[in-house]
């Protein structure tokens, strides 16, 4: 994959999470597809999990899974 490429990974929970990685990076962290939606980095997303841009299936979703689950623990912390 090059290293301009952006891949957004989307892992449904409580919150939804998209992580957006650009090559193997985290670059963006939105807590909802809203959030995408409303934001100018859609535009740049090649690949996808959820049907933008070309189909994507790789570790980037594990990597994604595993941030998403970081999250939905410290938000259960904080209620």
């Amino acid at each position: 994959m090059k290293s301009g490429t952006r891949v957004a990974i989307l892992v449904r929970g409580e919150p939804n999470v998209v992580c957006v990685f650009q090559g193997e990076h985290l670059e963006h962290l939105f807590l909802s597809l809203q959030q995408l939606e409303g934001s100018r980095v859609k535009e740049e997303i090649n690949l996808s999990n959820f049907g933008v841009g070309k189909e994507y299936r790789g570790q980037l979703e594990e990597e994604c899974s595993r941030i998403a689950t970081l999250i939905s623990k410290e938000l259960k912390k904080m209620m």
